[in-house]
């Protein structure tokens, strides 16, 4: 549940941020469980 809401989130943002962005999202999701 948590990671289709992640999921759906993080791929809006990876086309938007750049590499660098997306690797600290990645390291730290940023949707409390």
């Amino acid at each position: 549940m948590n990671l289709s809401l992640t999921d759906g989130r993080r791929t809006p943002v990876l086309a938007a941020a750049p590499p660098l962005l997306n690797t600290q999202v990645e390291h730290q999701p940023y949707a409390p469980g």
